[in-house]
């Protein structure tokens, strides 16, 4: 992690100025004040820690380190602290400005961001290569309000070469069947629902289910649904102090027997050890390769 030296606020001086397209902070604390952005959207990058996105009218997200988010001008939300420990990169851009970048990377992108998943894990490469922007940026006086500008759109420019190639990858690589439910999964209520509920959002009936569930992943709709909830949850137990009530809750438990059982069953330990780090996992939850279709 690079040392940066930054100002109190840590956002540039010229955020008020009519010259504004960009801007940048970088913060170690929650924003619990639901806000939205009139014109601008909101690229997030979350270096360490975990953070909790409440979003109105969607529900609540959980973001890990190492992971890039966005907010758009339609989204009203709200940050909140999830672990001791947290770090993030704000990256504020003008949405005028933005829509001619997407025009230039591609005249779908911007259609893309807007109806897909809006949380991605990036890898440490584009997290230096924006926190050297950042720093350059830093360094230069607040009338050089056209360099910030430069380096910061550099940034924006960098997250978005990134979504485009990840979209690019689904577009290319999965089934019309993944394609359907690689989207669904990121809804918040996708932790709570049933065999049913996921039939009738993917408008399959039980038996094609459970033969396309069977050919990409090998288990059953129940199976897949059950680790996806249960990954959720341990991460959860692992990087938040929220009790169990509330991590049962968020997947649909209403009771703690039956998520107690069920946790034990797939990886071998009780939520209350998994907390403690105690070793005994004996089902490892879905990873990303696992979920990768067959052409």
């Amino acid at each position: 992690m690079l040392n940066i030296p930054f100002a109190d606020s840590g956002v540039l001086k010229y955020f008020d100025s009519e010259e504004f397209h960009y801007s940048y902070s970088i913060n170690t604390f929650d924003y619990p004040t639901m806000h939205s952005q009139e014109d601008y959207w909101e690229f997030c990058i979350l270096t360490d820690g975990t953070l909790k996105n409440c979003i109105f009218e969607r529900g609540v997200e959980y973001y890990s380190a190492k992971t890039l988010s966005f907010m758009t001008t339609k989204d009203c939300h709200a940050y909140h602290k999830a672990s001791d420990t947290l770090r993030y990169i704000n990256l504020p851009v003008r949405e005028s400005q933005l829509l001619r970048m997407l025009e230039v990377i591609s005249p779908t992108l911007c259609d893309r961001l807007l109806q897909g998943p809006r949380c991605f894990p990036i890898t440490d490469s584009l997290i230096l290569q924006i926190e050297y922007l950042i720093y350059r940026c830093n360094l230069l006086g607040e009338e050089q309000v056209d360099q910030k500008n430069g380096l910061l759109c550099s940034a924006v420019l960098l997250i978005l070469q990134e979504l485009n190639r990840i979209y690019l990858d689904v577009d290319e690589s999965l089934t019309p069947f993944m394609k359907k439910l690689l989207p669904l999964r990121e809804r918040k209520e996708f932790l709570r629902y049933s065999v049913s509920d996921l039939g009738h959002a993917l408008n399959y009936s039980s038996a094609h289910l459970n033969r396309l569930f069977a050919s990409h992943f090998q288990m059953t709709p129940r199976e897949y649904l059950m680790r996806h909830k249960f990954r959720y949850a341990r991460n959860l137990l692992q990087s938040t102090d929220l009790g169990m009530q509330e991590i049962a809750a968020e997947i649909g438990y209403s009771n703690l027997s039956h998520f107690f059982a069920n946790f034990k069953s797939l990886y071998g330990i009780t939520p209350g050890e998994c907390r403690r780090g105690e070793e005994g996992m004996s089902v490892l939850p879905l990873s990303t390769k696992e979920v990768q279709a067959k052409r």
